[in-house]
């Protein structure tokens, strides 16, 4: 993986925790996450802010996809840890493991730890609720 897949792969992986298939609701719940990586090889990198429309329902069956070919990566020990959740995931070369963890309805922050042949990387992430959206409309920011 080349350290724009590396950067995608982990900016993917946090929002397919983060923003789980959207219930069949149009209400849902718009929040902003902020990222951040970092690495021994590369230092530390702003991966910025993305917004996403999440259904109202996301933490009562929250969904753990892996990014990359269908097939090719897999979550794994998906786990409710007291106010939050752990998982492990697995792409082949790329190996890690997560966590996130809820502070009340309108707050949540995570880790992320990857292993790759470029090496160790660390993905954090925070996210607030900042209103409400129609999880209808696709790609909605």
């Amino acid at each position: 993986m080349q350290m724009s897949q590396i950067c995608s792969f982990l900016v993917l992986m946090e929002m397919l925790f983060l923003c789980p298939p959207q219930a069949s609701a149009a209400t849902g719940e718009l929040w902003e996450t902020r990222s951040a990586m970092e690495s021994d090889a590369y230092g530390r990198m702003d991966m910025g802010s993305q917004r996403e429309c999440r259904s109202v329902t996301w933490r009562e069956k929250p969904q753990f996809e892996a990014p990359g070919k269908k097939g090719e990566c897999t979550s794994q020990q998906v786990q409710r840890r007291g106010d939050g959740y752990a998982w492990k995931f697995d792409c082949g070369s790329t190996k890690g493991e997560a966590s996130a963890r809820l502070m009340g309805s309108d707050l949540m922050e995570g880790e992320m730890h990857m292993s790759s042949p470029q090496g160790r990387f660390t993905l954090k992430f925070s996210s607030r609720k900042i209103g409400s959206c129609d999880t209808s409309v696709r790609g909605q920011k």
